[in-house]
């Protein structure tokens, strides 16, 4: 989603269509980025996350855990190598999209969340319903004669018409979008609830508990168990699917702590790929936003990324974001 206001000032600029060196070499970087994220760490743990959506009745506790730890990884890995495959094609030909991704899973609060998540998208989201909601609500309030600032979302009233309304209906409705099904409605509904909750929390949550809860680290790890859970409903073929895997999950299909050699080395390979996704620079972080000469070394680094990324490239695969 990239809105006529990200793409006209550069296409009616003095460079318009007019790619230089530099925009093929970035490009073409960002490309392979995005080629790398598909197809050596999106498409091969596909067999991790598969199973427990196909048949989650089937899974203990330790397989169910690391099925709906494996599925975020290939969403994440596919959507944001999808999107920088785009942008890098776009800025080949001179025009520069706006990155998508800004490592979401380091998040600490949801709504941090959805502003590094789908950046576009959200951005969409923004200006095209929850801002018109939120503004409605408040020429009416004050029409009214009530309060539009922060002391009046501290209110009931004020919290409900101004905030969680226009969260409920936005995310509704941005939850329907990705599909018809029942489980894209509750995905939405439940990120719904999660932003609300994080909202009164920012409102209302005791002083005396601020220094409790600033640690980044507990606070990122809450914020990634709710999208964890948005993540198996969004993946799930039926809601009842996702339940059964929430059970297993709680160890409600029993507890095996003792794994096979392959058990252990499916978990390492999780824990790598985390590690990817927490420590690793973004790909903007890579490119960065000023020069990108290209070296020697980066030319030699160009070459072995494209080769490992085209060898790569086989079977079935498919973007899983591309049907929504």
């Amino acid at each position: 989603l990239v809105s006529g206001r990200d793409l006209l000032p550069n296409l009616s600029g003095p460079n318009g269509l007019r790619p230089t060196t530099e925009d093929f070499i970035i490009g073409g970087t960002v490309f392979l980025i995005g080629l790398l994220k598909k197809t050596l760490l999106a498409d091969p743990i596909a067999s991790l996350a598969a199973p427990g959506f196909t048949a989650p009745e089937m899974l203990t506790l330790l397989p169910a855990w690391r099925a709906s730890l494996a599925w975020p990884l290939q969403l994440y890995f596919d959507f944001s190598g999808y999107s920088d495959m785009a942008a890098g094609l776009a800025r080949m030909f001179g025009v520069p999209f706006p990155f998508n991704f800004n490592a979401p899973y380091k998040a600490t609060s949801v709504i941090e969340y959805w502003q590094r998540w789908h950046i576009s998208l959200t951005r969409f989201l923004m200006s095209t319903l929850h801002t018109p909601l939120t503004l409605a609500v408040m020429r009416r309030r004050r029409a009214m004669g009530l309060g539009s600032d922060r002391s009046a979302q501290k209110t009931f009233s004020g919290f409900v018409t101004m905030l969680a309304v226009p969260i409920l209906i936005t995310m509704g409705l941005a939850g329907i979008w990705h599909g018809s099904g029942l489980t894209f409605l509750v995905f939405g509904l439940l990120h719904a609830a999660f932003l609300i909750i994080n909202h009164a929390w920012r409102l209302w949550r005791p002083a005396s508990l601020r220094l409790v809860w600033a640690g980044p680290a507990a606070s990122a790890s809450l914020t990634f168990l709710c999208v964890l859970a948005g993540a198996a409903i969004f993946r799930a073929p039926t809601l009842d699917g996702a339940i059964t895997l929430f059970e297993a999950m709680a160890g409600a299909h029993g507890v095996e702590l003792l794994w096979t050699q392959r058990g252990l080395m499916d978990a390492a390979w999780l824990a790598g790929l985390y590690a990817i996704v927490w420590m690793a620079p973004t790909t903007q972080a890579i490119v960065g936003e000023t020069s990108f000469p290209l070296t020697l070394n980066r030319a030699a680094a160009f070459g072995i990324a494209a080769a490992l990324g085209l060898l790569s490239i086989g079977g079935t695969s498919e973007f899983l974001y591309f049907q929504f």
